[in-house]
């Protein structure tokens, strides 16, 4: 069963930043999938890891855009990524040291969901439609 659905409200309008955010709610739903399966530790550990890299990658790629067109809500949005970035890690962090795989699906399901919806719904589509603005069909 999977904890969310791409949606095309949630679409930005940018290919590139919308085929990352489907790539980022099937990854948590995959990670998700091996909790609830009851994997082994070293499957959903991997399953972090790699959510954790793709995490970072696809913020450096939004940031790189927001740069790139002077984007006015820049900081801002840093910001958001940074403190969404520290969070997981400390998810991460009290999972490893609990080894609770019953703790991270819930907060994988609370937390993670809901903060990747809302800022695509609200701070992504934002800064979408600024730089579609400025740089016209170019990017989309």
């Amino acid at each position: 069963m999977s904890i969310a659905q791409w949606k095309d409200e949630l679409s930005t309008g940018v290919n590139e930043i919308d085929n990352q955010h489907k790539e980022l709610i099937n990854l948590v739903n995959s990670l998700h999938a091996s909790l609830s399966q009851g994997k082994g530790k070293e499957v959903v550990d991997d399953a972090v890891r790699f959510l954790a890299n793709y995490v970072v990658e696809h913020f450096k790629n939004e940031e790189g855009l927001m740069l790139k067109h002077k984007y006015i809500g820049y900081p801002a949005h840093k910001r958001e990524h940074e403190n969404f970035v520290n969070y997981f890690n400390s998810l991460v962090s009290d999972y490893n040291a609990a080894s609770n795989t019953s703790f991270l699906a819930i907060n994988l399901q609370r937390s993670v969901v809901d903060w990747l919806v809302n800022h695509i719904m609200k701070v992504d589509k934002e800064m979408a439609k600024f730089v579609m603005a400025k740089a016209g069909s170019k990017i989309a």
